[in-house]
């Protein structure tokens, strides 16, 4: 059984929102800095299992500043797949 709502404003988000978090992740892991092509090339070279223990460590932090609710990955409006917000 499952709980929970899609209607919640932290379950979902824009893609601009999702992108900047994306490169604060990216940053975090020491892609800083760079231009879209290079923020791609810079994290097709990181090691996935340290990626993967810094990134624990990243949301570990934004959790405590941001609360309970922060999920990181969340579905994103795109006008592709999910073209509005679920309310509508």
């Amino acid at each position: 059984m499952q709980s929970g709502t899609a209607l919640g404003d932290w379950s979902f988000d824009d893609r601009f929102n999702q992108l900047k978090q994306n490169i604060k992740i990216l940053s975090y892991l020491g892609c800083d800095n760079k231009s879209k092509e290079e923020l791609i090339e810079c994290a097709l070279k990181l090691n996935a299992s340290e990626s993967v223990r810094l990134a624990e460590q990243f949301f570990d932090q934004e959790i405590n500043v941001k609360g309970l609710l922060n999920v990181p990955f969340k579905p994103i409006i795109d006008d592709y797949f999910l073209e509005d917000k679920p309310e509508n």
